[in-house]
C-alpha cells in the first residue's frame, strides 16, 4: 500500500512502514549541486523519451531503458528513507539485481515524485512562465539560508523541508496581493479569441 503526503511517500509492507522523504537533508545525499540536477534529468529523461518514440520496438526499447536508470532510481530511494529498504527495493551486486518487494515501474514512479517534490515543488505557473530559465545546479544551502533568514527556522529545521513545503510556507508568510494585471499566458489567450472573434465578424460581413 502506497500513500502520498506532502511530497513524502509512505509504503506499507511486511507489516513496516517505509517513509520516503523528499527534504533538503537528502537531497544533500545524491551529491553535488550538480549531480542533483543529473539525477534529476536521468530519471525524468524517461518522460521525453515515451514522447519521442512511437515505433513498434518502443515498448521493449523503454522497458530496457527503465532497466538502465533503475540503479539510479533505487540510489534515489534509499537516500530518502532513514530505515534499511533493500528488502523493498532490492540491491546491486555490481550489474547484477536482486529484485525487491516493489516492482520496477513503481520504483521508478516513486523516485520521479520525490525528485520533483525535492526539487521543484509545485511552482506558480504564472511566476514559471515569466521565468523559466534552466539551472544545472541546486543549491541546497542558499536554499537553507532562506528559510532560516525569511521563515525563522532552525537549520535542521530547514533542512527537513521539501522544495513543495518550502514553497508552501513561504507563500503562506509572503502572500502576494492581488494583481489585475493579465500573466504572459492569459494575455496570449485573450488575443488569440480576440483575433478568432474578429474573423468571426469579418466572415458574416
Amino acid at each position: 500500500m502506497i500513500r502520498v503526503s506532502f511530497g513524502d511517500v509512505n509504503v506499507s509492507a511486511m507489516g513496516e512502514d517505509f517513509i520516503f522523504r523528499p527534504t533538503f537533508i537528502n537531497a544533500l545525499k545524491l551529491g553535488s549541486p550538480k549531480e542533483i540536477v543529473k539525477t534529476f534529468s536521468d530519471i525524468h529523461m524517461l518522460d521525453a523519451k515515451q514522447e519521442i518514440l512511437s515505433s513498434e520496438y518502443a515498448s521493449e526499447y523503454l522497458k530496457s531503458f527503465v532497466k538502465r536508470i533503475l540503479p539510479t532510481a533505487c540510489y534515489v530511494l534509499a537516500n530518502c528513507c532513514d530505515d534499511d529498504c533493500s528488502d523493498l527495493v532490492g540491491t546491486f551486486n555490481g550489474t547484477k539485481y536482486r529484485a525487491g518487494l516493489l516492482p520496477i515501474d513503481d520504483i521508478v514512479v516513486i523516485s520521479k515524485h520525490l525528485l520533483k517534490h525535492m526539487i521543484i515543488g509545485k511552482p506558480d505557473n504564472k511566476k514559471q512562465s515569466k521565468n523559466n530559465e534552466y539551472s544545472d545546479e541546486f543549491d541546497v544551502a542558499e536554499l537553507v539560508d532562506i528559510a532560516m533568514l525569511n521563515l525563522g527556522l532552525s537549520e535542521q529545521e530547514a533542512l527537513s523541508l521539501s522544495m513543495t513545503r518550502f514553497q508552501s510556507m513561504v507563500k503562506i508568510k509572503y502572500p502576494e496581493p492581488h494583481s489585475d494585471i493579465p500573466s504572459d499566458q492569459e494575455y496570449d489567450d485573450c488575443m488569440a479569441w480576440s483575433e478568432k472573434v474578429s474573423k468571426a465578424r469579418e466572415a458574416m460581413h
